[in-house]
């Protein structure tokens, strides 16, 4: 709460600055008509004068800030605040996905020695990340019905320094649960990502079961509203395809994902 009211308060401090130094700079007389005439001069160096004059361009024509470094620094711990809050939110699932690569189902010798079925039901850990997701709106709903204009310049703060190269929402856009259900849903697609392409090599059965989980955990992302479901759904797609259309279809991806996929799959190397 401190962080996103400290951005706020700096905004209207730069705000309020900003004007009075405009309003003060409008009555600068910079040549003397009169002996008598005022001028920055009489009170400043020459190079004081030079600054004040780089200050004002900086202001007026190029709409610079007054609390540069303070806005910077503001922004920064409101940044870490919003980290802290998903890493939060994120715990229950980066738990669970820890232990992925080691399950049973992606250990041929052991899959053996227990004699292993696939169902292709989604398995355990997929379905307890799934039912934590699908409990986040209800979970979040004050932040639909209590509207906070600082939360929400929180949010764009981290939204804007996520979103280098893509479209930056506007914070009149912004909905605060929605915001952090579709950072859950990208980061979970991500470290999903991650944890599966540390699974050793597995049977045809195996990834049959393993796209089962991708799909279900993709669903439930789709019914959240997140929007978009990479690197994730590319993954399942390099995972579904048959072997022999392989390099059709890999070209365009990841290429780490499309190594990783073929060794998984003991793919062999396109001649």
């Amino acid at each position: 709460m401190f962080t996103r009211e400290l951005v706020m308060a700096v905004d209207n401090m730069e705000h309020s600055l900003a004007t009075l130094f405009t309003n003060a700079a409008a009555k600068f007389v910079w040549e003397a008509a009169t002996p008598f005439t005022a001028t920055p001069d009489l009170l400043l160096s020459s190079h004081a004068v030079t600054q004040l004059k780089k200050l004002m361009v900086k202001v007026i024509d190029e709409d610079g800030r007054l609390l540069e470094n303070s806005m910077t620094e503001s922004q920064a711990q409101c940044q870490n605040a919003v980290e802290a809050a998903l890493h939060t939110i994120m715990n229950p699932i980066s738990s669970q996905l820890i232990a992925l690569p080691d399950l049973p189902a992606w250990n041929s010798r052991q899959a053996a020695s227990t004699h292993l079925s696939f169902s292709f039901s989604p398995q355990e850990y997929i379905t307890q990340i799934g039912q934590y997701l699908m409990t986040l709106p209800q979970h979040l709903e004050p932040l639909l019905v209590n509207h906070s204009p600082a939360l929400n310049r929180a949010l764009q703060e981290a939204n804007t320094s996520c979103s280098a190269g893509g479209r930056v929402v506007s914070e009149s856009e912004i909905s605060a649960a929605d915001f952090l259900i579709n950072s859950v849903g990208q980061n979970t697609s991500k470290l999903y990502t991650d944890a599966i392409l540390k699974i050793p090599d597995i049977s045809t059965s195996m990834i049959t079961q393993l796209t089962t989980d991708i799909d279900y955990i993709c669903n439930i992302l789709e019914d959240l509203g997140v929007s978009t479901c990479e690197p994730l759904d590319k993954l399942n797609t390099l995972l579904k395809t048959p072997a022999d259309r392989y390099w059709k279809i890999a070209p365009g991806n990841n290429p780490r994902l499309i190594a990783a996929v073929r060794q998984m799959r003991n793919i062999p190397v396109q001649s």
